[in-house]
This record gives C-alpha cells, structure tokens and sequence, in this order.
C-alpha cells in the first residue's frame, strides 16, 4: 500500500491508494508521449478558465517544453526520456505540437497554450534543420 496526503477532489477525499501487482506499464512512443502532455496542458488550461485563475496555480507546464536540446521532464508516474536520442525528443514535440494545433475554441487563444505550441514547432524545425 502507498500512503499518499489526504486531498480533496470533486467533493470526495482519498486518504490511500493501493496499489496491486507488480505489471509495468507499456512504453509508449514518444509521440503519444508528446500528446499526453499537450492533452494535459489543454485540459488544464480549460480548468484555469473555468475557475478563473491563472493556468500556473493548476501546472507549471514550461518543463514539459524546454528549450532545445533540453530533453523535457516529465511526471514521475512516466518513464525519463532518453537523453542522448534525438529522434525520441524530435517525435516527442512533433506529438505536442500536432495535439496543441488541435485544441479548440478559447482554449486554444490561451497564452499558454499559443507559447507552448510556439515552442514545440520551434523545436520541430529545429530539430528538421539539424
């Protein structure tokens, strides 16, 4: 059993998670790595909207887009990127940016949301130009 801090969420409160087995999770490719994390940017900047505050009280989103040829960091819950493979962060931020094009609405007018796909393409062509 891992203990983790008690938290409220949607009117409920977790005081435990259990977890069973020993299975790892299956690698995914970088690209759907790189969408996973544009999906998350979205989502919570749709969040920040709706509550009214700032995207950055809810994620802190820049190491999830660093500088080139920064590898990004990512949850603890995901495997690291490999460091040295610059195929891997190339598809990582082609991922991000093609999911990140495709957000909607006044999601997509966001700050956050133009930076950080201005970044990701930044690292696309830089990557395509290398």
């Amino acid at each position: 059993m891992v203990e983790v801090p008690k938290f409220s969420m949607l009117g409920g409160t977790v005081t435990e998670v259990r977890v069973f087995g020993s299975t790892p999770a299956p690698v995914q490719s970088p690209r759907e790595v790189g969408s996973m994390m544009a999906r998350e940017i979205i989502e919570f900047t749709r969040l920040a909207l709706r509550r009214g505050v700032e995207l950055e009280v809810l994620l802190d989103w820049r190491p999830l887009l660093p500088d080139f040829p920064a590898p990004p960091t990512l949850p603890p819950w995901m495997p690291p990127p490999p460091a040295t493979d610059p195929s891997w962060v190339r598809d990582y931020f082609r991922g991000l940016a093609a999911t990140l094009d495709r957000a909607d609405g006044s999601v997509a007018e966001t700050p956050a949301v133009v930076e950080a796909f201005d970044r990701a393409t930044r690292a696309v062509r830089t990557l395509q130009a290398a």
